[in-house]
């Protein structure tokens, strides 16, 4: 009887450690996401001051993946030949293709020109930034640039104006001016 008692106890025993250590393991898990989950919004906040910093200061490149033109036509591009470069008070927008030979040598266009309204705005909470920009080109007389920038650096970017009415759609990401390596075809 008392080794069936003893057996009974042991055997409890056994399936009370298991339990607790589960319930320790749960809270580490829990502690863990939460650990985990503050890292990604302070790496998520600290690529957001990245991006702000370089629309703040101006100088910045929109490396397009896809273009969109008016009719709603969206091609994947290259971002080396495809970009919306903002230096200063000076700004390039140029679109290019591989296969074609234009007259910048890239393609397509190239439009240089000054900076002539440049506001930016940012939305803290939804780590957002909007930028509204015109430039005066040397091919266009007046181009306005509509961006929309997400905390990780993703933009949207809605040219109109030129001297056709042109309304292009830019979508990829915002590189600090130093870090791109676009090549700009040659602007009239």
């Amino acid at each position: 009887m008392k080794r069936a008692a003893l057996l009974f106890v042991l055997v409890l025993f056994a399936f009370y450690l298991p339990a607790q250590e589960t319930r320790k393991e749960t809270l580490s898990r829990q502690e863990m996401r939460k650990k985990k989950k503050e890292e990604k919004e302070v790496k998520l906040q600290k690529q957001f001051m990245v991006v702000y910093r370089a629309l703040l200061d101006s100088s910045f490149v929109l490396e397009a993946d896809f273009l969109e033109n008016k009719d709603g036509l969206r091609l994947g591009v290259r971002s080396v030949l495809n970009f919306i470069a903002v230096d200063s008070s000076v700004a390039a927008v140029q679109v290019g293709l591989d296969h074609r030979l234009g007259f910048n040598g890239s393609g397509g266009f190239t439009d240089k020109g000054k900076i002539t309204r440049y506001k930016l705005s940012r939305n803290d909470k939804n780590k957002t930034c909007l930028l509204t920009m015109a430039m005066r080109g040397s091919v266009s007389a007046h181009l306005d640039l509509y961006f929309t920038v997400s905390a990780y650096g993703t933009a949207t970017a809605v040219l109109s104006g030129g001297p056709f009415g042109q309304r292009f759609t830019f979508d990829g990401r915002i590189v600090p001016l130093k870090e791109s390596n676009v090549f700009e075809g040659l602007s009239p």
